[in-house]
């Protein structure tokens, strides 16, 4: 059954958008709100569009976040092409941007500036009646009270409606992408406060009637009546000193109460007006972010602190994440930034939740790794309705850390419950999953880039996070080198994301200096000093990165396997797949000081494998099909490995499959053909193995 309103928000104003949503639903009325009524493994922007499109009326609530929210203003602009209400409500005392301005620039604004918030929704909830009485609903009876006997009387051609079902029961499954149409005009919401314009139809005159001989006495003993009640009214309100209801706003009684704590929130929860230090923290953002200024980190992070000593929430969880990050030009103080992230935790910010959850899994500015707090933490932020700590939960899923189980289901669900929060960062986990990074994901096709896919990406790159707009700028610089395009702009702009404390944008400029990629000159060097950053704050990309640096020698490094083994223990227990698949195979080969031993590399090789990675895969498959680490020798174990390999590209996965073919193993039937294509295709790369295979059936290296 479709929704009646659909709740544009930004994740930030959550709170206020769940007590609405309540206080709707408990008259009847559906809502649509993300994260709730978004359905697992759907396209998020087929969800939304749809959601849109079906609602009746578009809920605005304007703060300070939602302002600037690229997320929100599509909503917008959606709900406009559909020709849909837009009813704002505004929460900071901020006027509309220009974008903003366009949608809703001269429509007439609820306020949720004053603390009687429980007022604000009974406003919300009638203005939302009057739009759908206007649009032909017909109106649910309220839960709580009976209806008008004048209206029923003065109503015989319809029967009293009676409460809808509570929204959730039904979610939006069409699958098609965001359009791109051009903005349409606005639509008013004055139709709230005004009975639309027009001549009113024409209504045919009663027959005459005798005239009644106990109208007036009747009439007059009315009168008294309504006296006598008013009377009692306002005697009755100034004894007991009552204020305004929602039964003045709205006939038929009170709201129903909302839950206890959600009150409670509401009422310890500050405006960002009421912040202290608010005009430092919006200040340090311009110069964070070159808001009309030129960015300027440290006098964004002199901004940031001097908000957070006057106890602006905000402003402690943002000067914790420059001073953990190790950013160029910044000091590198994990004790501070671990102190801004607690005092930011107890007054209920859930960023500062999750970034303590990061800190206490990486063990940053504590004596060691606690990954019990860490779960603990992120499961707190997550199901508080942070997007962030939804994606990170999701990630650590994906590799079995933190003290969870690897669960590729657990994985998905938690990121995409992520991405539809609207959340840049983990909009960009998702949209890197649906390119194949995470491995459960079916990676998108080349030909749905233009539309869906580079939606997202546009989004994304807008997003005020560093770590999401660093990881799409990578990505539009790999789609710009698959379209032969030069890639010099986008590698400019992952540079400076990672200057201003992106560790995402941090490996991915350092892998294109160590690589040679993206329109670069290889620069060991740099590399070597963006790659020593990142592994301060404990990034287990780059942790995995020094120890490659001192195995092979780079940058004037003295190759060093013992050495190189250390880094890569470190990444490894934080959940880093390279890393594992290296130490498995320092194992198998008996360097770096490790033992020699097929089962001592199994549990290494095993986590890697089911994490994604190609090489572990086939190693895996031969594990299997020799019978090595003490392994029953498995035919049909080793193929479903191998099968996985090969689709990953990896040559060893390849070669076995080929002989598997072959030699008719594992069930299958004998296939010289296939085992030909097989070798044919690695051949073709270079690999000698495949070459001599070749030449040993008699088979030229070019097809016949």
């Amino acid at each position: 059954m479709p929704h009646d309103v659909f709740i544009s928000h930004s994740s930030t104003d959550k709170l206020f958008a769940d007590a609405a949503c309540h206080a709707l639903e408990a008259e009847g009325i559906r809502c649509w709100v993300a994260p709730r009524d978004v359905m697992a493994g759907l396209p998020y922007a087929s969800q939304l569009t749809k959601a849109i499109a079906d609602c009746k009326v578009t809920l605005l609530l304007l703060s300070h976040q939602s302002n600037h929210s690229t997320m929100v203003l599509r909503e917008l602009e959606i709900a406009a092409d559909k020709q849909k209400p837009i009813l704002p409500v505004r929460l900071d005392n901020v006027d509309p941007s220009d974008e903003m301005r366009f949608f809703v620039g001269r429509e007439h604004w609820l306020d949720a500036l004053t603390p009687e918030r429980e007022r604000v929704l009974a406003q919300v909830v009638s203005a939302v009646r009057r739009i759908l009485s206007f649009q032909g609903r017909p109106q649910p009876a309220s839960a709580t009270t009976t209806p008008d006997p004048s209206t029923a009387a003065s109503s015989t051609s319809a029967p009293v409606p009676t409460p809808s079902p509570p929204a959730g029961t039904a979610s939006p499954n069409a699958s098609f992408t965001l359009p791109m149409a051009p903005l349409q005009p606005r639509v008013l919401a004055q139709q709230v406060h005004r009975v639309p314009e027009g001549k009113p139809r024409s209504i045919p005159s009663p027959a005459p009637r005798k005239r009644n001989p106990w109208v007036v006495p009747l009439s007059l003993v009315g009168l008294f009546i309504l006296v006598s009640g008013c009377i009692a009214s306002i005697w009755i309100g100034a004894t007991q000193g009552k204020k305004q209801s929602a039964s003045e706003i709205r006939p038929g009684g009170s709201l129903p109460p909302l839950p206890a704590d959600t009150i409670q929130k509401f009422r310890e929860a500050p405006k960002a007006s009421d912040r202290p230090g608010e005009p430092h923290r919006l200040e340090a953002e311009k110069f964070r972010f070159g808001r009309g200024v030129r960015p300027d980190l440290s006098q964004a992070l002199r901004l940031y602190i001097r908000a957070a000593d006057a106890g602006n929430e905000l402003a402690m969880t943002q000067a914790g994440i420059l001073l953990a990050r190790n950013v160029e030009g910044l000091p590198f103080d994990p004790n501070t930034a671990l102190h801004y992230f607690r005092q930011a935790s107890l007054r209920g910010d859930l960023r500062a939740k999750t970034e303590l959850a990061i800190m206490h899994h990486r063990g940053l500015g504590l004596p060691a790794r606690d990954d019990k707090e860490a779960q603990r933490l992120i499961r707190q932020a997550a199901d508080g309705g942070d997007g962030k700590a939804m994606a990170v939960l999701g990630e650590w899923y994906h590799a079995g850390t933190a003290g969870l189980s690897l669960d590729s289901n657990q994985s998905m669900e938690w990121i995409v419950r992520g991405a539809s929060t609207g959340d840049g960062y983990a909009m960009a986990v998702n949209f890197a999953a649906r390119l194949g990074k995470l491995e459960h994901f079916v990676p998108i096709a080349d030909d749905e880039l233009p539309t869906e896919m580079r939606a997202w990406m546009a989004e994304v790159a807008s997003s005020t996070d560093p770590e999401a707009a660093g990881m799409v700028a990578f990505f539009q610089a790999g789609i710009d080198l698959d379209e032969g395009r030069t890639t010099i702009a986008a590698f400019q702009r992952v540079r400076q994301l990672a200057a201003s404390g992106s560790e995402t944008a941090r490996v991915l400029l350092a892998s294109a200096l160590e690589n040679g990629i993206l329109d670069t000159p290889v620069d060991h060097t740099e590399a070597l000093d963006w790659y020593r950053r990142g592994a301060d704050a404990r990034d287990p990309d780059c942790l995995t990165a020094l120890g490659r640096f001192h195995q092979l020698g780079f940058a004037g490094l003295t190759p060093d396997e013992s050495e190189a083994v250390r880094w890569y223990r470190l990444a490894a227990d934080l959940g880093d797949a390279p890393a594992m698949l290296v130490l498995g195979e320092f194992h198998v080969l008996g360097k770096g000081g490790l033992s020699k031993s097929e089962h001592d590399a199994l549990p290494y090789l095993q986590r890697a494998a089911d994490m994604g990675e190609p090489l572990a895969m086939g190693w895996m498959g031969l594990f299997h099909a020799e019978g090595l680490a003490k392994l029953p020798a498995d035919d049909r174990t080793a193929l479903v490995w191998f099968t996985l390999g090969a689709a990953k590209q990896d040559v060893g996965s390849k070669l076995w499959l080929a002989k598997f073919h072959l030699d008719g193993r594992a069930g299958l039937p004998k296939n010289r053909a296939k085992a030909i294509e097989l070798y044919r295709e690695v051949a073709l790369t270079g690999n000698e193995a495949a070459r001599r295979e070749l030449k040993m059936l008699g088979e030229p290296l070019d097809p016949p």
